[in-house]
């Protein structure tokens, strides 16, 4: 990632069938497997059927975007979901009033329709989420580059588990090589280096993290990304703020073809 030396640490077969070399840097602490020759296998499945925790992180993510995003811009103006899977986080975000958009290469948006950006359009957006994302890039420096670039947008808060200590464990459940579709894993100092490329500063608290042009406390980020918050933000800006789901679906029936509205009882 930063260009630096890298060496061969260990060997994984993913997929059930490919022997695979992670490498390392010493200097930034990034770990990746060798260049991912079969992530089109990988991603026959966008959503991998063991991903059980699925609805809670979302659930957990949204709390917790809700929460940053109104310390920081007060809910106010356009938001983008980057690899938003099926749309469940970009709805849950619309149902408590936020104006929020889905992008996803490779999975179908069943649940936010009607509400996808295209980011290649230069759409512009105030905020950006991908959560559990960079641990799918190749290229997480060109990849963050690009969202600040595409989208105009002044923070990006993304989730990523980070391995502990100063060199990668040989053994983590993170990899996750049945799927295949880790391929770069980071610690804190990774995401510092990643801070330092960009020229953004970045704010971590567990696993959530936010590269932000504007100055944000780290004490209001920790408490906006906490457990807590998490909790009790879908309940306090539901009411706070008028929730989208009557307006979307208003929205969504006026663009229908004329035949196939609905007819008033």
């Amino acid at each position: 990632m930063c260009r630096s030396p890298e060496r061969p640490v260990f060997e994984r077969r993913i997929l059930n069938k490919y022997d695979v070399t992670y490498y390392f840097c010493d200097a930034c602490r990034f770990l990746h497997t060798e260049r991912p020759y079969w992530l089109q296998e990988a991603y026959s499945d966008a959503i991998v059927a063991s991903d059980t925790g699925i609805v809670r992180r979302n659930l957990d993510s949204c709390g917790k975007a809700a929460s940053i995003f109104t310390w920081m811009f007060g809910g106010k103006g356009k938001y983008l979901d980057l690899a938003g899977g099926y749309g469940l986080f970009t709805r849950l975000m619309r149902d408590i009033g936020f104006d929020y958009y889905w992008n996803d290469q490779y999975a179908d948006n069943l649940l936010a329709r009607g509400f996808e950006a295209d980011i290649d359009s230069r759409q512009s957006f105030i905020g950006a989420t991908a959560f559990e994302v960079l641990e799918h890039i190749e290229d997480p420096v060109t990849f963050v580059k690009s969202i600040f670039d595409k989208t105009a947008c002044e923070a990006l808060l993304f989730s990523t588990l980070l391995y502990p200590g100063n060199t990668p464990p040989e053994s983590w459940w993170y990899y996750g090589e049945h799927s295949g579709q880790h391929i770069a894993f980071f610690n804190r100092k990774t995401l510092d280096k990643l801070s330092s490329i960009l020229g953004i500063p970045i704010y971590s608290n567990g696993d959530f993290h936010m590269l932000s042009k504007r100055p944000v406390s780290p004490l209001v980020f920790s408490l906006a990304t906490s457990r807590l918050a998490a909790k009790i933000a879908p309940v306090t800006f539901s009411i706070l703020k008028k929730s989208r789901l009557e307006s979307d679906n208003a929205a969504i029936l006026e663009n229908l073809p004329h035949t196939c509205r609905p007819k008033d009882p």
